[in-house]
């Protein structure tokens, strides 16, 4: 975190350590107080009670937290664990009346859990004090608590830095990649990972490959993590990577890309509506809720108000929305899965005139 390019972190340690006198006696005087709200802060982010005694005490040149011991000695902010101390100094930035926020390796003190409350806290801080915070991280279990439009993925690409908007496991791949599996299958969402692994049960079993089924995001991104496996096999060998794409961008460029493929749905979620619309279809949304839902992505709404209600299961969900396109997911489980996952090394692909005369 930094002020006029020197770093708050580390500056305020010499600061402390000067007006420790001064400190001393606004302790000695009892001139502290008890700071709520940052005590509930670090509460939420560490989840235990081990704040429950922090003072804070006013001096010439700022403000100090500390713990008293026995002997009428106590303990100084700056000799707080490295987290500690950087989330105290966070707090004090964030309600200081600051607008816009730099940190850089935001994690690197924090623990997994705490890194992924504070994401949280921080959404909610940001608004109630009206600041931006801007910070980098390589933590991945701060990073799946981002929400869309919160990750950047900043590269050097030949002479140019790019920062572009990623999703999670766009950058995990990118960074980490994926190891310990045979076959890669890359899909926009959550939702067409529901559909592929549907398709893989039906008509991939058993499967000769491991696989495992990422979904990236947006299908720009899909093609993108696609063609950069290709020039760096971070994934795995390009013959091992595929991408599945939602139907509707059959008629964009995407689809031409190598590796390619589209369902033949548009999306689960237009499929599952089309199946609601039939007047027999049940059960039905609750008349509120269906009322509630505006035509503009309807098919989006449908799909969470289910999910949301439980009025069926996820998988139900699926089975009822690929019932009448049966024929053609088959056609394409047999002709895109089936030989990428379930055809021996060595056996190849016997074309469907040559097996007819075998």
């Amino acid at each position: 975190m930094a002020q006029r390019g020197r770093p708050v972190h580390f500056s305020y340690f010499r600061t402390l350590s000067e007006a420790d006198a001064d400190i001393r006696r606004a302790i000695i005087l009892e001139q502290d107080t008890r700071p709520q709200d940052l005590i509930n802060f670090l509460t939420r982010i560490y989840g235990d009670a081990r704040f429950e005694g922090l003072r804070e005490v006013k001096f010439s040149r700022g403000v100090c937290c500390f713990y008293r011991i026995e002997d009428e000695r106590y303990v100084r902010e700056d000799y707080f664990s490295s987290g500690e101390f950087f989330l105290v100094n966070l707090y004090r930035r964030l309600q200081s009346g600051t607008r816009l926020i730099f940190i850089d390796e935001i994690d690197i003190s924090l623990d997994a859990a705490a890194q992924a409350r504070l994401v949280e806290e921080l959404r909610t801080l940001c608004t109630r004090f009206s600041v931006n915070v801007v910070f980098t991280s390589h933590s991945l279990a701060l990073m799946q608590t981002l929400r869309a439009g919160e990750l950047l993925y900043l590269e050097t690409v030949g002479d140019q830095s790019l920062l572009e908007e990623r999703s999670f496991s766009y950058v995990k791949s990118v960074m980490f990649g994926f190891h310990g599996w045979d076959r890669y299958i890359l899909v926009e969402d959550e939702e067409a990972k529901q559909i592929v692994q549907h398709l893989i049960a039906k008509h991939c079993t058993p499967a000769f490959y491991s696989h495992h089924i990422i979904e990236v995001g947006g299908a720009g991104q899909v093609v993108s993590l696609l063609q950069r496996n290709r020039a760096q096999r971070f994934l795995a060998p390009a013959e091992a990577v595929i991408a599945i794409l939602d139907g509707d961008q059959a008629v964009t460029g995407h689809a031409n890309e190598p590796d390619t493929y589209c369902m033949p749905l548009a999306s689960l979620e237009s499929a599952f509506e089309a199946v609601y619309d039939q007047p027999d279809f049940a059960p039905r949304l609750p008349p509120n809720t269906e009322a509630a839902i505006q035509p503009h992505g309807r098919h989006k709404a449908l799909y969470k108000a289910y999910r949301r209600l439980r009025l069926l299961s996820d998988q139900r969900i699926v089975e009822v929305a690929c019932e009448p396109h049966a024929a053609a997911l088959q056609v394409f489980a047999e002709q895109v899965l089936v030989p990428f996952l379930s055809n021996h090394p060595g056996d190849g692909l016997i074309a469907p005139d040559a097996a007819e005369e075998a």
